[in-house]
């Protein structure tokens, strides 16, 4: 529903100022799993109706998890070719379900929206865990993104312990850039 909400006054206000609608285009995703607490199966990006893409991942805890934390950081690559941090940073407590810190309300509200998936997680965390079809939230939000290729760095650990480092680079292009 929120989703919709928001596609809707992005195509309202964009539609009368002759905007073009950006595209996000993932160029690669890395997952690197401590295969000392999990054991993986899986981590891809799918396809859903129209270009929305999700995650699928899983894992099988070997070891249970007792908190565990994930933190988003998106980056845009600059003139000279570096990753420069946009200030779009989110902390989430999966045990708690809740927002430890971030970059500013909006990216937290856009961020519920898409690990909502992970509500019903109960901690600790142990067997077989299969998280499928999670909206990425850089898909939701993909008409604020101004065109430049982005890289997304996921962190998930408990403490010093990294459980999974997810990197997922992409390119947002305009339709009149695409030609």
């Amino acid at each position: 529903m929120a989703r919709l909400l928001i596609q809707h006054i992005l195509f309202i206000n964009f539609a009368l100022f002759g905007y073009v609608h950006p595209t996000v285009m993932p160029t690669n995703l890395e997952c690197d799993f401590n295969r000392e607490v999990c054991d993986p199966s899986k981590c891809l990006l799918q396809q859903g109706r129209g270009k929305f893409k999700y995650l699928t991942a899983a894992c099988n805890f070997i070891k249970p998890v007792k908190a565990l934390l994930i933190d988003i950081e998106l980056l845009r690559r600059n003139k000279l070719g570096n990753y420069e941090s946009l200030n779009m940073r989110a902390s989430v407590d999966v045990c708690k379900w809740e927002m430890v810190k971030g970059g500013n309300v909006a990216i937290n509200n856009i961020m519920a929206v898409s690990l909502r998936r992970l509500s019903s997680t109960k901690c600790p965390l142990q067997g077989n865990m299969n998280v499928t079809r999670m909206p990425l939230w850089l898909f939701i939000v993909e008409g604020f993104l101004p065109d430049a290729e982005y890289k997304m760095f996921v962190r998930t650990h408990n403490d010093a312990m990294s459980v999974l480092n997810l990197n997922l680079s992409f390119s947002v292009a305009s339709a009149k850039n695409r030609k």
